[in-house]
C-alpha cells in the first residue's frame, strides 16, 4: 500500500533585474523549490511513469512564469506558480511551492547609490505557497495556504577566544502568518 507518493523539483535559482525609467535597476533572486502530489502511484505500483512531471519540466514552468510575473514578493511568485501547476495537471491534487528570496543591496560609490550595482546581503525572506484541490471539487476550485518566514542573521564575538567569531541564526525574527486564498 503506498501512503504518500511526490515529485518536483528543488533548488532552481532566478534571476529577474527590474528596469526603471530613471536608470535605476532592482535585482531580485529567489531559489525554488516545487513539489506535486497525488495522480502518480501506477508509477510507483506499476512502473508507469506517464503521469510524472518531469524534473526538467517543472524547472522549465519555473523559468517561464518568472519572465512573466512581475517577482515582487516569494510569496505572490509562490502563489502564481503553485496556482498555475494545479490548473495545467488535472491529476496533481497538491502543488507545494517554496520560494526563498536571497537579499541584495543596492552598493554606494562615493556615498552616492549605483544605478545598477548590488551585493547580496545576510537574512532571507521565505514565501511558501500549497495550492489544493478536492477531489469533490468538479467545478476545478483552488485553495491557496499561504506562509511567509524573515530569517535574519547576526555576528558573536566569542569572548573565551579572542579573534574567533560565531554565527548565531536569530529565532526571533522568524514569523509565520499562514493564509487561506480561495480562487
Amino acid at each position: 500500500m503506498l501512503t504518500d507518493s511526490y515529485h518536483g523539483k528543488s533548488r532552481v535559482r532566478v534571476a529577474k533585474v527590474r528596469r526603471h525609467d530613471d536608470g535605476t535597476q532592482e535585482f531580485v533572486e529567489f531559489s525554488v523549490r516545487v513539489e506535486l502530489q497525488g495522480g502518480i502511484d501506477d508509477s510507483f505500483t506499476q512502473g508507469d511513469n506517464r503521469m510524472v512531471v518531469a524534473t526538467d519540466t517543472c524547472k522549465n514552468h519555473v523559468f517561464m512564469l518568472a519572465k512573466t510575473h512581475d517577482c515582487k514578493s516569494p510569496e505572490s511568485f509562490a502563489i502564481a506558480l503553485s496556482d498555475f501547476l494545479l490548473r495545467e495537471y488535472d491529476h496533481v491534487n497538491i502543488a507545494s511551492v517554496r520560494v526563498e528570496e536571497v537579499p541584495w543591496s543596492r552598493i554606494s560609490v562615493s556615498g552616492v547609490p549605483h544605478a545598477h550595482g548590488f551585493s547580496k546581503s545576510s537574512g532571507m525572506r521565505v514565501g511558501s505557497a500549497v495550492a489544493s484541490r478536492s477531489e469533490e471539487d468538479a467545478d476545478g476550485d483552488v485553495g491557496i495556504e499561504v506562509t511567509s518566514e524573515l530569517l535574519g542573521y547576526f555576528w558573536v564575538h566569542s569572548h573565551g577566544f579572542p579573534g574567533t567569531v560565531r554565527r548565531h541564526r536569530l529565532s526571533d525574527f522568524q514569523s509565520e502568518v499562514p493564509t487561506l486564498f480561495p480562487f
